[in-house]
């Protein structure tokens, strides 16, 4: 407005005329309260106007009542343009939810501790398991991390729970968000249908305003550990077989990977050492390389069978057919011939791969016999 005429046309000379008209039950009552809270005499309020040209301005108003005898009051207000100040905290509040929204996609629910000294704490996003056990209008009134902590270690296996609290006082995720990018928390948590393994990651998010907060989601990684067990007791389950078999042989393979040819030398026996060193041993990596190496020590006349009886596709039907797989040929050493037997056994492990132990045998004395 130009002078007091425009102001007062534009206004009705009152304050309702002056605030926008979303705002203005609202500000109203937060300045009645603070005045009755601060036994009259100050208020503090931020609100939008509408000036004559249309555009929309944030104001910040401190207001102070002054009753100056019985009959006569005083009411006087500071107000000053803050709308640069108001966008740029929007914008700063945007990037900041928007970087949490982006790092936290992955995540069932997200806290946010907003200021370790205080406590202050958020909840950002809440997982719909969860929404039944701690209704929008309870969750938005707990201010507390710790709060929030005890309520969550209720869903915690009681088997976990000690060390979960432990591992989550703020002392420790300050500390270890100041030494690690993430800092990460393993746990089961009990639903109605079972138990799950959840992780809560924390990690230290910088603020545009040089603050910092504390950001942690929650993480269903269930499948993810139960396969790694499952391929852990895989992996003991083949071990297993292989050390009772190893009893037999004289030197035993393992292909991980038939159609890929991927090879272990699990062990090779003393008479072939020197032919292959250790060193030169664990340079195979290929069934096939392993096959025409070890192939020079067949008997010229069986070595063609060898290999032919040995590729894997005649691995594979005949592991399929029957549950070990001959191969029998004669194996030259320095000063003999002797009978051996190469036995192909196919290993179905629990995590659904499937690997094959081939293990050569000394059955001279069972042939000459």
């Amino acid at each position: 407005c130009e002078n007091l005429e425009e102001f007062k046309a534009l206004t009705g000379f009152t304050f309702r005329g002056m605030v926008h008209p979303d705002d203005y039950e609202k500000i109203s009552a937060s300045i009645k309260q603070q005045v009755n809270k601060t036994h009259g005499e100050l208020d503090f309020v931020e609100y939008r106007i509408i000036r004559k040209d249309g555009e929309i301005r944030w104001i910040d108003d401190y207001g102070h009542y002054i009753e100056y005898d019985d009959q006569n009051s005083l009411y006087y207000v500071f107000i000053s343009d803050v709308t640069d100040k108001y966008e740029q905290a929007q914008s700063d509040k945007a990037l900041h939810n928007a970087v949490i929204e982006a790092l936290t996609k992955a995540y069932d629910s997200v806290w946010l501790i907003t200021d370790p000294a205080t406590e202050r704490f958020e909840l950002f996003r809440i997982d719909k398991e969860m929404e039944h056990l701690i209704p929008a209008n309870v969750a938005v009134k707990i201010e507390k991390f710790s709060q929030a902590l005890a309520f969550y270690s209720r869903l915690v296996l009681e088997e976990d729970r000690q060390r979960f609290l432990e591992e989550l006082t703020l002392e420790n995720i300050v500390r270890n968000t100041e030494n690690k990018l993430i800092y990460s928390v393993s746990f089961r948590r009990v639903f109605d249908d079972g138990i799950r393994y959840y992780r809560l990651e924390l990690t230290k998010l910088d603020l545009p305003d040089g603050k910092h907060c504390i950001v942690g989601g929650f993480k269903n990684v269930d499948e993810e550990v139960r396969k790694d067990q499952h391929f852990r007791n895989s992996l003991n389950q083949r071990s297993a077989v292989i050390r009772a078999l190893g009893r037999v042989y004289d030197s035993i393979w393992l292909v991980t990977n038939l159609e890929k040819q991927h090879f272990e030398l699990y062990r090779v026996s003393d008479n072939v050492a020197h032919l292959l060193p250790t060193r030169e041993a664990e340079k195979f990596r290929r069934f096939t390389d392993a096959l025409t190496f070890y192939s020079r020590l067949v008997h010229e006349e069986d070595r063609a069978f060898f290999l032919d009886a040995m590729t894997p596709e005649n691995i594979r039907k005949n592991t399929e057919r029957d549950m070990l797989y001959p191969v029998a040929y004669r194996r030259v050493f320095e000063n003999e011939i002797r009978h051996y037997r190469a036995e192909v056994a196919r290993l179905d492990l629990d995590n659904g791969e499937i690997n094959y132990v081939v293990g050569f045998r000394d059955i001279d004395e069972e042939c000459n016999g």
